[in-house]
């Protein structure tokens, strides 16, 4: 049986969008799932107990469609304060295709319009130079 005297530090855990202004992807709200069960489990600092579990939703009309946020808050109590846990890394971006002679490729094409993500040395011919 659980004592409710032991529990020292209750942590609130939000899962789903709480915020109309900014509606939770699929990813984050999994993260919010993961960091729940992490709490749970006691897998990377001392297990937690659940202690209450609150159920919300709002309606927001956005134009002529109504959506409906839910979210769940979670209270996770502990015998003591939990060590925070370092930031989630975002995967590192793919490095950028490598380009032999991208100056050589340029200038062959003196003139010619410069493709997307191309950077080029000519002078802008959309304004007319005052005499």
């Amino acid at each position: 049986m659980f004592d409710q005297s032991n529990v020292k530090y209750i942590k609130r855990l939000v899962v789903g969008s709480d915020n109309p202004a900014r509606l939770c992807t699929r990813e984050e709200t999994e993260a919010q799932m993961e960091e729940l069960n992490d709490c749970l489990s006691g897998a990377s600092h001392p297990r937690g107990t659940l202690l209450a579990v609150e159920r919300s939703f709002t309606l927001v009309r956005i134009g002529d469609h109504q959506v409906v946020l839910e979210w769940m808050a979670y209270h996770v109590g502990f015998a003591r304060k939990p060590a925070p846990k370092p930031p989630r890394q975002a995967p590192a971006p793919a490095a950028p295709a490598p380009h032999d002679a991208p100056a050589a490729a340029g200038a062959a094409r003196a003139g010619a319009p410069a493709e997307a993500g191309e950077v080029t040395d000519l002078p802008s011919t959309d304004v007319a130079d005052p005499a």
